[in-house]
């Protein structure tokens, strides 16, 4: 599994956890769902992307670096722009109907 098939399933996950939300009212249920995915993108999911260590001893702290950003930076900038595109267009939809 690659680092966009993990921006795809979250884009997916909250799109799917917000309608259900909405559906059944859940109170708070976005904010929570919201939290748990940040809080994956930061400390979780970067770990599973990490490259295996070399027994030489010669391990470079780069690609460690490089994949955590990655998360911290664009997987949850991912999940913000979802968010306010899921929040207006259903509030676009409102004013239609």
């Amino acid at each position: 599994m690659t680092p966009l098939a993990v921006f795809i399933a979250e884009i997916l996950t909250i799109v799917v956890l917000f309608t259900g939300f909405d559906t059944w009212k859940v109170r708070y249920g976005k904010e929570i769902a919201i939290a748990v995915i940040v809080l994956a993108n930061i400390f979780l999911l970067p770990r599973f992307f990490y490259p295996e260590e070399n027994k030489d001893g010669v391990n470079c702290g780069m690609p460690f670096l490089g994949i955590t950003i990655l998360f911290w930076v664009v997987a949850n900038l991912v999940v913000t722009f979802t968010v306010i595109f899921y929040c207006g267009l259903k509030w676009v939809w409102r004013k239609m109907v």
